[in-house]
């Protein structure tokens, strides 16, 4: 995770929102491996909002972040 969230903070520093989308679907897929769903539904939602807010984010990652955010929100 620590290598994500350098990538994260270098993409937000070269305001590369493609790379930070990346970055930010590999935390919350490790947040939610961890068993940290609280912090991965955060990450779930921060990135719905950003694929929703750009459409040019879109380019069909939608159905993994919806998927993603799905399961980290359905109790197991």
């Amino acid at each position: 995770m620590r290598v994500d969230e350098e990538a994260l903070q270098l993409a937000n520093a070269l305001d590369d929102k493609g790379m930070a989308v990346a970055a930010l679907i590999y935390l919350e897929q490790s947040a939610a491996a961890l068993g940290r769903l609280e912090e991965s539904v955060a990450r779930g939602r921060d990135l719905a909002r950003r694929i929703r807010d750009d459409c040019f984010l879109r380019s069909g990652i939608e159905n993994i972040v919806l998927s993603n955010l799905s399961m980290s929100l359905t109790p197991s």
